[in-house]
C-alpha cells in the first residue's frame, strides 16, 4: 500500500475501525473485508472437485469451462462474505470477493483466452428493490485485478424469476428457462466471455445465460463463480 494511503487507511480507521465480516475484530491495515485469520478458514474448492462439479452440472451445456474459488456452507466465512454483499448491502465485499476471484483467473491464466467479462444480469426490478446487482461487483473486482474489460448492459434478464434458494434442481432450470436477452449480439459474436455469478447451486442460471449468449454467436463461455454451494445451504 503506498505510504500516503497507508496513513489516509490508518485516519479513517481510528474515526470509524473497519471490522472483519466473519469475527467482528478490527481489521489490521493490511487486511480487507476480513482478517487473515478468518480467510485462512475458507474452504478452496480444488481442480478435481470444479471438474467434477463441471460434468455433473454442465456437461452438455453451452458452458465450456466453469471455475470458482471457495466452497460455499452454512455458517462458513464464505457465507458469511456472500450474505454480507447479497442481503446486507455490503456491495463493496463484493468488489473485494471479486478481486480474490481474478487473482485465481490470472494464476491459471484463464483471463489469456478472454476478450471481456458479462455479469449474469438481476432483473430490473429485483435490482431496484436490493438497490444494486451484488455480481456487477465482484465483476469490478475482476476487472480490477485482471484488466479485462467489463460489460453490464449486454444480456439482460426479461423473466422476473422467484428466488432459486427453496427450489430443486428441475424447479431451478424451468425457474429461469427463458429468463435471458442478448441485447446487443455483436458485442459477443466471435468471442471468448467470462460470464460470472456470485454463487453456483446447479448452475441452471448460469446454463440458461450461457445458452442466449451462444445462439448470439459467442465462440466460447468461460463461467467463473465466487463460490460453489456445497448441499442445501443458499
Amino acid at each position: 500500500m503506498p505510504p500516503v494511503n497507508a496513513l489516509l487507511r490508518s485516519f479513517f480507521d481510528a474515526l470509524i475501525p473497519r471490522i472483519c465480516a466473519g469475527c467482528n475484530t478490527k481489521l489490521e491495515l493490511t487486511e480487507k473485508v476480513v482478517c487473515d485469520s478468518c480467510l485462512s478458514g475458507a474452504e478452496y474448492a480444488g481442480d478435481d472437485y470444479i471438474l467434477q462439479q463441471y460434468n455433473i452440472n454442465f456437461s452438455g451445456s453451452a458452458v465450456d469451462s466453469f471455475t470458482t474459488l471457495f466452497i460455499f456452507r452454512a455458517e462458513s466465512i464464505v457465507q458469511k462474505i456472500s450474505h454480507s454483499f447479497k442481503y446486507s448491502g455490503m456491495f463493496r465485499n463484493a468488489v473485494y470477493a471479486g478481486e480474490l476471484l481474478g487473482d485465481k483467473l490470472l494464476s491459471k491464466e484463464i483471463t489469456n483466452e478472454t476478450d471481456f467479462i458479462l455479469p449474469v444480469p438481476l432483473h430490473p426490478l429485483k435490482k431496484h428493490e436490493r438497490g444494486y446487482n451484488q455480481t456487477d461487483y465482484i465483476c469490478r473486482g475482476i476487472s480490477r485485478v485482471t484488466g479485462l474489460e467489463l460489460h453490464t448492459n449486454v444480456v439482460r434478464r426479461i423473466k422476473n424469476t422467484r428466488t432459486q434458494a427453496k427450489l430443486n434442481r428441475n424447479e431451478r432450470m424451468e425457474n429461469v428457462r427463458d429468463a435471458f436477452i442478448v441485447k446487443k449480439p455483436f458485442m459477443v459474436k466471435g468471442k471468448t466471455i467470462l460470464l460470472v455469478d456470485d454463487v453456483k447451486t446447479t448452475g441452471s442460471t448460469l446454463a440458461e445465460a450461457a445458452k442466449v449468449l451462444k445462439d448470439a454467436g459467442c465462440k466460447k463461455i468461460i463461467a467463473a463463480t465466487f463460490a460453489i454451494a456445497a448441499g442445501d445451504t443458499i
